[in-house]
């Protein structure tokens, strides 16, 4: 139920978080320029200087999103393929440890309310989607 109140609340409007345009940028610099994005270029303190952690693939994922998708609407529809994502793996992995119907909808719950209360495009939100394919990925591995 909170789903289907929070799901289109979400993609009613476009949430910035400033660090995006971070992300964007370095995902251009490395997807159009062939630029490291281990060197930081950006900065006005620390420029020139190594950056000790770079999320590239969230990067070149969300750039590729913006450039090829048109703006803002490919970052709603990286959104929208990552809430999917994540409620589509937390349903296998209910199937998966056979849950009853009420622990599965809480635990798809929790995943939603993990998504919504994060849900700023960032490479954490790519993170928070993945989880439940990583507890498939463990659960298939102890079989």
């Amino acid at each position: 139920m909170a789903g289907v109140i929070l799901l289109p609340h979400s993609f009613l409007r476009v949430d910035w978080d400033p660090d995006l345009y971070w992300h964007l940028r370095l995902g251009r610099d490395l997807v159009l320029h062939h630029l490291s994005p281990f060197i930081d270029r950006l900065s006005f303190t620390y420029a020139g200087q190594d950056v000790r952690s770079v999320p590239v693939g969230f990067e070149v994922l969300a750039f590729s999103f913006y450039n090829y998708l048109g703006g803002d609407l490919g970052i709603q529809i990286l959104k929208a393929l990552l809430w999917a994502l994540a409620i589509f793996c937390a349903i296998e992995f209910s199937r998966l440890r056979r849950f009853t119907l009420p622990l599965a909808l809480a635990f798809v719950a929790v995943i939603i309310g993990a998504h919504f209360t994060k849900f700023l495009l960032r490479p954490d939100t790519l993170t928070l989607a993945l989880f439940p394919l990583f507890l498939i990925w463990v659960y298939k591995t102890k079989e």
